[in-house]
C-alpha cells in the first residue's frame, strides 16, 4: 500500500520538494485515522458491552498508545511518520550536521495531536457547563474557566492562522517548513527516491 501511493505521487516530480497535494493530503489521511478507530472502538462497544464497554471510557488513551507505537516504527524505519510515507515523503534534519531528531518528532506526532484534542473537548465542556449553569466550586476555578472559554478561540484561530501561512510559504518555494510544527522539531519533508525506498524496506526485513 505504502509503494502504490508513493507512486500516484512522486513518480513525475522533478524536484525534492512535495508539492501541496502531498503535504495536505498526508495531514487530511492522518486527520482520519483517529475517528475511523473511535468509530471502530465505538461499534465493539455497543456490539459487546460487557467484553468492550470500557473501551469508549479509554479510547484517547488506547489510541496514543498505538499511534506511539506506529508512529515510532515508522520514523526508526523510514524517518518519516505513517501517512507522509505512505505519500513517498520522508523527514530531513534541517542542518545536514544534525542526527535525524526522532525524538522531537515522535511528540510532535503523538503528543501534539492527544493534547489537542484534549484541549478541545475540555473547551467543549466548558461551554455546556457555562450553558448549563454548572459553577465550580470556588470562585478561582470559575475565573479560570472562563479565561480558558476565552482564549481559547483566539489560540485556536492563531495558531490555524499560522499553519496556514506556513504552508502558503511552502506552496510558493518561500520555505522548506510546511508547518510551524516542522519549523520548531527541524526537520522538512522531501521526496523519498526508489533506491533510498528499497534500502528501507531491506533495513525492515
Amino acid at each position: 500500500m505504502t509503494s502504490s501511493g508513493a507512486f500516484l505521487t512522486s513518480t513525475f516530480s522533478s524536484t525534492s520538494q512535495p508539492s501541496m497535494f502531498e503535504v495536505t493530503a498526508q495531514q487530511s489521511l492522518s486527520q482520519t485515522l483517529g475517528p475511523a478507530c473511535r468509530h471502530i472502538l465505538r461499534v465493539a462497544a455497543t456490539s459487546w458491552p460487557e467484553q468492550c464497554g470500557f473501551l469508549t471510557k479509554v479510547q484517547d488513551e488506547l489510541l496514543l498508545l498505538a499511534n506511539a507505537a506506529l508512529q515510532l516504527h515508522y520514523l526508526k524505519v523510514y524517518n518519516s511518520s505513517f501517512t507522509e510515507n505512505f505519500y513517498g515523503l520522508e523527514r530531513l534534519a534541517a542542518h545536514k550536521s544534525q542526527q535525524f531528531p526522532i525524538r522531537p518528532s515522535f511528540l510532535c506526532l503523538v503528543l501534539a495531536p492527544y493534547l489537542r484534542r484534549k484541549s478541545e473537548n475540555l473547551f467543549q465542556k466548558f461551554q455546556e457547563d457555562q450553558a448549563d449553569g454548572i459553577n465550580p466550586s470556588n470562585s478561582a476555578l470559575e475565573r479560570l474557566r472562563n479565561l480558558y472559554t476565552s482564549l481559547f478561540p483566539s489560540l485556536h484561530l492563531l495558531a490555524e492562522a499560522v499553519d496556514i501561512g506556513f504552508l502558503l510559504c511552502f506552496c510558493l518555494r518561500k520555505s522548506k517548513y510546511h508547518n510551524i510544527l516542522s519549523w520548531l522539531v527541524g526537520v522538512y519533508l522531501v521526496y523519498v527516491t526508489p533506491d533510498k525506498q528499497k534500502e528501507k524496506e531491506n533495513r525492515k526485513l
